[in-house]
């Protein structure tokens, strides 16, 4: 991790951290605190894999130096990627073209769609032959097929989308398990304190989980993976209200209405405080 001024930032991602020495009457000498945050003017405050870096080295650099560490969290969770160079370019093979509510059979690209990513390696396909929605409207071109070589559509069935960016898919969920374990350690050896200013959804709401103090603003959200997660608590808090039900209402289930009561937060901020 290197300390660059905001002029001197070469790359936009969704996360920023500081150092700060904060200097109180009570402490003028100050003392130093890493504050992390979620940037959700970019790409909706999600994590992806240079997300997840910046999160583990500043947590770090504040495990190694002894000094608290600050979440302010307002995020949309893991990133779930789109491949924006083949989002406009795939078709459906329908079980039934007349009937889609009976399912489709798999997602493919024209011969002259595939030519033009192919060489991004963002896209594996399979080269099939079937009669479909192309040959019919080869006929309707034609006239009656007499010939299974005019009639067979050529399609590429697609198999796997990789994307030709980075951290579309499964690599955000391995940064993931990997800021959990480090918020893990962070709150066994130092000061953590997280302070939620929006909705904070999935890792992003785990790792204020995983932070223990917590400080909640009025009608931000913790959305946890299910009620299972949010109740997951000490065993003794038999006596809290606890959420019973996924299909709850968003405030219920993950609003201060379901956070007090289940001990996932210890402040909670209302008006202009």
């Amino acid at each position: 991790m290197e300390h660059v001024g905001v002029e001197e930032s070469k790359e936009k991602i969704g996360m920023v951290a500081w150092k700060m020495t904060l200097k109180t009457p009570e402490y003028p000498e100050g003392r130093d605190i890493i504050v992390i945050g979620n940037d959700i003017t970019y790409k909706i405050g999600s994590f992806g894999p240079q997300e997840h870096m910046l999160f583990l080295r500043a947590s770090e650099l504040a495990r190694a130096q002894g000094i608290p560490r600050v979440y302010v969290a307002a995020n949309s969770g893991a990133r779930i990627g789109l491949a924006e160079e083949i989002r406009h370019m795939f078709h459906v093979a329908w079980e039934d073209p007349d009937n889609p509510y009976k399912g489709y059979k798999y997602l493919y690209l024209t011969p002259q769609d595939y030519k033009k990513v192919s060489a991004l390696n963002s896209v594996h396909c399979e080269h099939v032959e079937e009669n479909g929605e192309s040959s019919k409207l080869i006929q309707q071109i034609t006239g009656p097929c007499d010939s299974k070589a005019v009639c067979v559509s050529l399609r590429y069935k697609i198999t796997d989308i990789i994307g030709k960016e980075d951290g579309l898919g499964v690599e955000n969920l391995r940064g993931c398990g990997m800021i959990a374990g480090e918020s893990s350690l962070a709150y066994e050896s130092i000061i953590t304190i997280s302070l939620v200013t929006c909705r904070a959804i999935g890792i992003g709401a785990y790792v204020v989980r995983l932070g223990q103090r917590t400080i909640q603003v009025e009608n931000s959200h913790l959305i946890l993976t299910g009620c299972g997660a949010l109740n997951k608590r000490e065993r003794s808090s038999c006596q809290r209200q606890r959420v019973t039900s996924n299909s709850d209402d968003e405030l219920k289930v993950s609003g201060t209405g379901a956070a007090a009561p289940g001990g996932l937060w210890a402040w909670l901020l209302t008006g202009h405080q």
